[in-house]
């Protein structure tokens, strides 16, 4: 067991048996990461807690009532150190009392419950032309906007978008990051598909992508659709994905 690993200062073992929990290490890792602390391993109590919050999505986001015991185990400095790590990857945590502990804590209006964490990350995309209706002939752009409607940093935030085979390719460009256009054809001035990578995109935020092409016949212009991802999170829901469809009329 896990706590008897502890109790004999075998932290090694302690680490093995929160791997053979599987999808549960969370519940050993309540006793492992004081512990770890206590002995000044804050490295590895900080691993240990990115860890446990893993494993706890895995486990379909049970009640986080079991790690209250294991900040309040801690010491007060060392305890505090890897709550604010544990609170910053989005754990229920509480509030230090002044006596250097972990009690029930208060929120902000002064009750005594747990506080509330920012909300993982959660990005939507929407992608619009204008002029619409546009012109054979002259400039259309494109204007797609990242958004980031959750509490935490979306990282590695990418969008990409597929142009459409009737328009000239004229230009692209971001409010931040940098962007990029694949063809398989490099002499090919239509179509290829414009790769915006963003970076971090904090919760709240949103970023924008300018595309500018020129439409060449008249008729209903519609590429496929344009998506947003993200390295910490996965797809979830219709709103990372968005197509802009443009009527061009002729001259």
């Amino acid at each position: 067991m896990c706590t008897d690993a502890i109790g004999v200062g075998d932290l090694p073992a302690a680490l093995a048996y929160a791997d053979l929990a599987g999808n549960h290490p969370y519940l050993a890792m309540t006793t492992l990461i004081p512990a770890l602390a206590l002995k000044g391993k804050l490295a590895e109590a900080t691993n240990a807690a990115a860890r446990m919050w893993a494993a706890w999505q895995r486990a379909g986001h049970p009640s986080a009532g079991p790690i209250s015991p294991a900040l309040a185990a801690a010491s007060a400095v060392e305890c505090a150190i890897v709550c604010a790590h544990i609170c910053r990857f989005g754990w229920p945590c509480r509030r230090a009392s002044q006596a250097g502990g972990f009690g029930t804590g208060e929120s902000a209006g002064g009750g005594p419950h747990a506080r509330h964490f920012p909300a993982p990350a959660d990005l939507s995309l929407t992608n619009a032309g204008a002029p619409n209706p546009a012109v054979s002939g002259q400039p259309l752009t494109y204007t797609l906007q990242a958004a980031n409607t959750g509490g935490q940093d979306a990282t590695a935030v990418t969008v990409n978008d597929p142009l459409p085979a009737s328009a000239v390719f004229k230009s692209m460009s971001a409010t931040q990051g940098s962007c990029t256009r694949t063809v398989s054809d490099p002499n090919k001035n239509k179509d290829g598909t414009v790769t915006c990578t963003l970076g971090i995109l904090p919760g709240g935020g949103t970023a924008t992508v300018t595309i500018t092409v020129t439409p060449t016949k008249p008729g209903t212009l519609t590429a496929q659709a344009a998506t947003v991802t993200a390295g910490n999170i996965s797809p979830a829901g219709g709103d990372d994905s968005a197509t802009a469809t443009v009527t061009v009329q002729g001259i």
